[in-house]
């Protein structure tokens, strides 16, 4: 459904816990596009922080590297990265229930361990996925 405010949330088992588990849905383009911003803007602030000589000598490196660097499979090239993405702003607006007694809130969900949270950003991102040209020719 395009409104994902009112699509069913998917519960995911959480592989590193046993027996618990967390509801996700699909965040909004709001959401997404804010959670963006948040990481270009940081981008742009640590870039500004290094200085444009730095920035020269790391563009200069990139370029020599690019070379080298792997091609990217025209499937791939739609798919999103988790880094792409803050992961504090998807949370907050992709959990909305989970098997842990304390209640879902912005403060419990800054609360979670480094590896839940990181399993918890991989798999919103992953339901975030656009369908690739395969599922949607056998659709």
């Amino acid at each position: 459904m395009a409104l994902v405010s009112f699509s069913d949330p998917v519960r995911r088992d959480i592989p590193h816990e046993p027996g618990q588990w967390m509801d996700l849905r699909k965040p909004s383009n709001k959401a997404c596009r804010q959670a963006r911003k948040i990481v270009s803007s940081e981008f742009r602030e640590r870039i500004q922080q290094l200085g444009a000589d730095l920035f020269r000598v790391i563009r200069d490196g990139e370029a020599a590297a690019a070379s080298e660097a792997p091609v990217v499979k025209p499937e791939d090239a739609d798919r999103y990265a988790p880094e792409q993405f803050d992961r504090d702003t998807l949370l907050a607006s992709a959990i909305k229930a989970w098997s842990y007694a304390a209640p879902v809130t912005a403060e419990t969900i800054a609360d979670l361990d480094e590896t839940t949270a990181r399993w918890a950003h991989e798999t919103v991102v992953e339901l975030m996925q656009p369908p690739n040209a395969e599922a949607t020719k056998n659709a």
